[in-house]
């Protein structure tokens, strides 16, 4: 039976949504720099909170209509004012959205966009991007990705085969190249999804050759969360917060990283 406890999520229609009070970051204003209402990623995960990857060919992502650079520095100039006189200035602008942020084919323009209506209108927010790092092979994204206050970047998996029964990824990946990309970016923020039921990265079979990738990437802090919104593989269900603590205690034991659960 599906936990009724867990929230549901819809793709998002603009550019902007919320601002909404999150674990992590605080009072959080989300920037969608993928199409409306279509998920685009290069990962699968069975636990997305925007479901399925549906379309599954990059050459398609690239034809679909993404935000331009124009309309998102548009949003935030008017967006940001607005909660301000509302008391609402957020704690963070957080890139995530309808799938991988990394993907926009401008990216590295849209920061620029993102970081100056932040530095007129909400100076104390931090930039965050969530993401699996699918864009870091393109040109500009690296740079773009270290003007961020924050890159809070997928880990899921320490080993290939459970990599690919949790992420699933749509085009070709590779994690000792991600874990080369992560290191080319730090600092950054390790944030690992546990889950059990259908698919389980909670063992301790799959734990500790994540805690050996953990090691050798060295994040400045480490995020282990569970399920929160309904997934789409309706197997899976939530980790218990006991298992979840005994994980972040590895991490800092065996692999040096502060940890926090949440």
């Amino acid at each position: 039976m599906p936990d009724p406890t867990l929230k549901p999520w819809s793709l998002q229609g603009g550019i902007l949504y919320g601002p909404i009070r999150t674990r992590r970051y605080g009072l959080s204003l989300g920037v969608n720099l993928l199409p409306p209402n279509a998920k685009v990623c290069a990962f699968d995960c069975i636990y997305c909170q925007c479901g399925w990857t549906v379309e599954k060919d990059p050459a398609a992502w690239a034809r679909m209509r993404h935000p331009s650079v124009s309309e998102v520095g548009a949003a935030l100039e008017e967006t940001l004012p607005a909660l301000a006189r509302e008391g609402k200035t957020p704690d963070s602008i957080t890139l995530s959205g309808n799938g991988e942020p990394t993907l926009h084919p401008d990216f590295a323009a849209a920061i620029d966009a993102i970081l100056a209506a932040r530095g007129r209108f909400a100076p104390s927010a931090r930039v965050v991007a969530l993401s699996n790092g699918a864009g870091l092979a393109r040109p500009g994204v690296r740079e773009a990705m270290r003007r961020l206050d924050i890159r809070a970047m997928k880990l899921d998996a320490g080993d290939e085969r459970t990599f690919d029964r949790i992420n699933r990824p749509v085009v070709p990946a590779d994690l000792d190249a991600y874990e080369s990309d992560l290191r080319s970016i730090a600092p950054v923020i390790a944030q690992a999804c546990f889950v059990t039921g259908s698919v389980d990265n909670a063992s301790d079979a799959c734990v500790g050759p994540w805690l050996e990738r953990l090691a050798r990437i060295r994040p400045a802090e480490l995020h282990v969360y569970t399920l929160d919104r309904i997934p789409p593989d309706r197997g899976l269900r939530r980790v218990p917060r006991e298992r979840l603590e005994a994980i972040a205690e590895c991490a800092r034991r065996e692999a040096g990283v502060p940890a926090r659960v949440f």
